[in-house]
């Protein structure tokens, strides 16, 4: 049957239902879910694949290896093909997480697990330090195991490094402390707190103003901060104050910190304290100036004492040819007691400058105090009272009896004077370790106990500028002809010569106080010295060969020995020495001869005579006590030394003592 034919001959589109308009253009439910799930997968697959983690899906029933990502295949080493279908803990790299099967059963039961720092090793050996991550979950029917495996080696490289670097500012002896852009402190490391007092919570948030002494003025930190501020570096020397109000001298530099567009961000400041450094330089300087001034002394010393031999040798002489009463025999009794002063001055300049012959002994300087306490009570006055404390046990030390007790003189001389009204002497002994000491002691001394002898007054102080000079020779705070300005740079040598060191501590108003330190000696017995017996007995009949390049002296010591008898060889210097002894053709009784000499020295004649044989016995004689007879102003063993000046009686006395006495203690 044909269909009937409309009454247009055009054929028309039926109507559609208002169902069908409803779903027009939308796919079938399950073709856009399949859509949907694969646009998923795609998804997944590029995150997957583009991931900057490892990636290792594993099938939590067998153990086998579904997939991994191209990041965790470029990380071990190892090509894909390897890596899949393998069974986890086959792959070597997994052995330290998996390990075996029961291993692998047991981890997937816990559902989730994490390491940090997990050590693996590439197909190459390379240590790579991970952070693992496995997670237990159903894709579909099947449960799997999905590993996330993080390359931590560069971040705990990085970690690594700011931890040295942590250690390093926290124990850095530096003091360094971190500012934002305006100066506030963000961060101080302990050498900070240590430097200043300051705990690190206190300085936090603050600014480095609280650290201003007041010695630096406004210009000083302005150019400071101009320079920062401007991208540059500042260094310069700064004086901060100490939280208990103490001054410190630090080096500083300063640098500001730029981030990656050249913005200032921060400041950071390293100080290092150079106050110990600065106070051993001036005491280096002090000691280099007093060290050549002393060679001064010495040297006018020396030079003195010839010309006082001579003047008060002849002197002396005179006198003794005119008969008592006569004007001119009172005038020389005079001339004497000048010459008798001027040796005294001349001694004081040879303790300063450490050119006089010392003669040491053990002794206890609590016994020495105990004996001159009298002594000073006489000297001092009635108005200032005398505190001694003594240690408990011996302070042995060794030095010169007679020069010790010079120091205590001295130095209780000085504290009467600073103490016109009265006051009180305070005299202490005590043993201490170099360590123990407040102060920087001397290197020379050795490092085991010291005997510290403090002498301290309650009177007027000194000024900075005193103590400065306090030990030069001839600087004196006193009225003119009130004191020379020798005491206190005598003290100074005898403690120096005699192996100790010395320190002042004053301050106006305070009273002042000397502290004196001496190397302890081990306790031992001691031998008594003998009482030497007093010859009277001064002529003789020997022959003397007397070396001086003193013209004066030379003419009083051959008047000297002829006149007791002795028969007398004079020469000028070593070399006519040696001539008159050729002349005189048979060896001497004694050698006598000056020290310092041009030319051959008085120790190289005696030294070329000894080995011809042609002296049986050596004196010298010297304005101070050179090196090339004693060390340190400690006389060489089995010398004879005889200290200018000295008296003609003096020399006589000294003479027959070396001609009687054994032939192998005189020898040079």
């Amino acid at each position: 049957m044909k269909p009937r034919a409309r009454a247009d001959s055009t054929l028309k589109p039926r109507r559609r239902s208002s169902r069908f308009k409803a779903t027009a253009g939308i796919k079938n439910p399950d073709v856009r879910n399949k859509e949907m799930v694969l646009t998923s997968e795609i998804r997944y697959r590029r995150l997957f694949e583009a991931a900057r983690d490892g990636i290792l899906i594993v099938d939590a029933e067998t153990g086998e290896i579904n997939d991994v990502n191209p990041f965790l295949i470029e990380l071990m080493g190892m090509s894909r093909e390897k890596i899949l279908k393998k069974k986890v803990w086959e792959i070597g790299t997994f052995k330290d997480i998996f390990a075996n099967k029961e291993k692998f059963l047991e981890l997937q039961n816990l559902g989730y697990v994490r390491y940090h720092n997990l050590p693996l090793q590439a197909v190459s050996g390379r240590k790579i330090q991970v952070e693992f991550i496995s997670n237990v979950y159903l894709e579909g029917p099947r449960k799997v195991i999905q590993c996330n495996i993080r390359d931590n080696t560069e971040r705990k490289r990085a970690a690594d490094e700011l931890r040295r670097f942590k250690t390093a500012i926290d124990q850095v002896g530096e003091s360094i402390f971190i500012t934002d852009p305006k100066g506030t402190i963000l961060f101080v490391n302990p050498a900070f707190e240590d430097s200043t007092g300051f705990r690190r919570e206190e300085v936090v948030g603050k600014n480095p103003r609280l650290l201003k002494s007041g010695k630096m003025d406004k210009a000083f930190y302005r150019e400071m901060w101009k320079t920062i501020s401007s991208g540059h570096t500042w260094k310069g020397r700064i004086t901060n104050q100490h939280k208990d109000g103490t001054f410190h001298e630090l080096d500083e530099i300063i640098s500001p910190i730029r981030d990656d567009r050249g913005r200032i961000v921060n400041y950071v400041a390293v100080k290092r304290d150079v106050t110990e450094n600065i106070r051993l330089e001036d005491e280096l300087r002090q000691s280099q100036k007093m060290e050549s001034v002393g060679r001064l002394a010495g040297g006018v010393a020396h030079d003195f004492n010839n010309l006082l031999t001579a003047i008060n040798g002849f002197a002396e002489y005179a006198r003794e040819g005119l008969p008592e009463g006569d004007q001119r025999r009172n005038d020389l009794t005079q001339v004497l007691a000048a010459g008798a002063q001027a040796v005294r001055l001349t001694r004081q300049l040879l303790a300063f400058s450490r050119k006089q012959v010392l003669n040491p002994k053990v002794l206890d300087i609590n016994a020495e105090v105990g004996a001159t306490v009298n002594l000073l009570k006489r000297l001092i006055g009635e108005d200032i009272k005398i505190d001694t404390r003594l240690a408990e046990h011996p302070c042995l030390v060794k030095v010169d009896a007679g020069q010790i007790e010079q120091v205590f003189l001295n130095l209780a001389i000085n504290a009467r004077d600073a103490m016109p009204t009265g006051g009180t002497l305070i005299l202490e002994t005590e043993i201490v370790s170099a360590d123990e000491a407040s102060v920087s002691i001397d290197p020379g001394l050795q490092r085991g106990p010291l005997v510290c002898l403090s002498v301290r007054d309650t009177g007027c102080g000194m000024t900075d500028e005193v103590k400065t000079h306090l030990f030069e020779p001839f600087f004196t705070t006193k009225e003119m002809g009130k004191g020379t300005g020798l005491g206190l740079c005598m003290v100074y040598g005898i403690v120096k010569q005699s192996g100790g060191d010395i320190k002042v501590e004053s301050s106006l108003d305070h009273g002042t106080t000397f502290r004196i330190y001496f190397s302890q000696i081990e306790a031992r017995t001691q031998s008594k010295d003998k009482d030497e017996k007093k010859d009277s007995v001064l002529q003789g009949n020997e022959t003397i060969l007397l070396v001086e390049d003193e013209g004066l002296l030379r003419d009083l010591g051959k008047r000297t020995l002829a006149a007791n008898g002795y028969t007398v060889l004079i020469a000028a210097k070593g070399q006519e020495a040696l001539e008159v002894l050729e002349r005189h053709g048979r060896p001497v009784d004694l050698l006598v001869t000056d020290v310092v000499m041009p030319g051959m020295s008085g120790r190289e004649l005696a030294q070329t005579i000894a080995k011809k044989r042609l002296a049986h016995r050596t004196l010298f004689v010297s304005g101070h006590a050179d090196d090339a007879i004693v060390q340190h102003g400690v006389l060489d063993a089995g010398l004879a030394f005889l200290y200018k000046p000295f008296s003609p009686n003096a020399f006589l006395r000294k003479l027959r003592k070396v001609l009687d006495g054994p032939v192998e203690s005189a020898k040079p």
